[in-house]
């Protein structure tokens, strides 16, 4: 009876639905092992429990809000295990964020998962804390959807994450503001200004920021992979999400906690600027020639293909040619091969159009 008591008390609680609020009171226990399983492997990269629930309970609200998702699940259920159900019920939650207005805020995840990623690799003692949603120093600048605090030093590198197709670059003479009128609005209509603005805003000595190669202003596009704008200083970058390539924010993070770090010594920034510059542009050539190999490859492998192809059908050529001049030479020595074998032989091969033993 103490079981069922302990049982039924940990699983009450309340939810009070206000206007501009939702308060939960009281004890949760989740037993799912799903929601157990995703819980010990965040917890294991270092994920803090608190934020993954916000985040999860984030993506399962937006998941039940897709119509079609009732009607999904009913249809698909007979095919279903519980498993495959729990899958598929992500995938569209995901979806759906994708199309709305918190797509951003999913790019802002991936990234700081590659980062994290990265930042274990190395071993650097680094840590990222997603700060998209929180003031920062200037009034109701939201600016610099993540920080990353070097480790083992007083540096800190900010990043803004835009998913825009309209953003220009933009320069430093747009950020001439004495005469307008919402100096902070004006400064992210571009990158510059973002980049600008995020490091003021968060109190960061780097800034960067990070677009979609692939769906982004004709300006951002024709830049290469990483642009550095030592002035700022801060660097754009651009990844790719179909298929996932975060190469170039590995590179570019290497890079700018490096120069968080120099500027920290006081090293001298006209030659340090111009080793980073090679530097960069070496790694862009580098992007441009792996992807240049990556064609060359695939052609190579088709002219492969079809020399395969050629070979097979000169084969199969030789071998009728060689059934041919046979049957020429029985016919020349009076001993023609019979009707049958003839038959046989170019009736079956003119079945087929493209079978090289068809006679012309």
């Amino acid at each position: 009876m103490a079981k069922e008591q302990t049982k039924k008390n940990a699983d009450e609680f309340t939810v009070t639905v206000s206007r501009d609020s939702v308060v939960v009171k009281g004890t949760l226990e989740l037993r799912d092992p799903v929601y157990v399983k995703a819980f010990e492997q965040e917890k294991a990269k270092g994920t803090d429990p608190k934020k993954f629930f916000l985040d999860a309970l984030r993506l399962g609200v937006y998941g039940k809000l897709e119509s079609r998702i009732a009607a999904f699940l009913k249809t698909a259920e007979n095919e279903l295990d519980t498993g495959l159900e729990h899958l598929k019920y992500i995938f569209t939650a995901q979806d759906y964020i994708e199309k709305s207005a918190a797509k951003g805020q999913v790019v802002e995840g991936e990234i700081e998962n590659a980062l994290k990623e990265l930042i274990k690799r190395k071993n650097w003692g680094d840590t990222t804390t997603n700060t998209g949603g929180i003031v920062g120093a200037i009034t109701d600048c939201k600016i610099g959807d993540i920080v990353c605090d070097i480790g083992e030093s007083s540096r800190r590198i900010v990043i803004e994450s835009k998913m825009s197709k309209t953003m220009t670059l933009g320069d430093v003479k747009d950020m001439n503001l004495e005469r307008v009128k919402n100096p902070v609005k004006n400064a992210t209509d571009t990158a510059y200004g973002q980049l600008v603005l995020s490091r003021a805003n968060r109190d960061a000595h780097f800034a960067m920021i990070v677009f979609d190669r692939d769906n982004c202003s004709s300006g951002i596009k024709s830049l290469e992979p990483i642009t550095i704008l030592p002035e700022v200083p801060g660097m754009v970058v651009k990844i790719g999400r179909d298929p996932v390539d975060f190469a170039a924010l590995e590179h570019a993070y290497g890079i700018a906690r490096d120069l968080a770090k120099a500027y920290e010594k006081g090293i001298d920034e006209k030659g340090l600027g111009m080793v980073v510059k090679r530097l960069i542009r070496d790694v862009n050539r580098l992007d441009k020639f792996s992807a240049q190999l990556n064609k060359v490859v695939k052609g190579a492998n088709d002219t492969i293909e079809a020399v395969t192809a050629i070979r097979e059908l000169m084969d199969d050529t030789q071998k009728s040619l060689s059934v041919t001049h046979s049957h020429l030479t029985q016919m020349l020595n009076g001993s023609p091969p019979t009707e049958k074998e003839l038959a046989d032989y170019y009736v079956e091969a003119n079945s087929d159009k493209t079978d090289p033993h068809r006679a012309t």
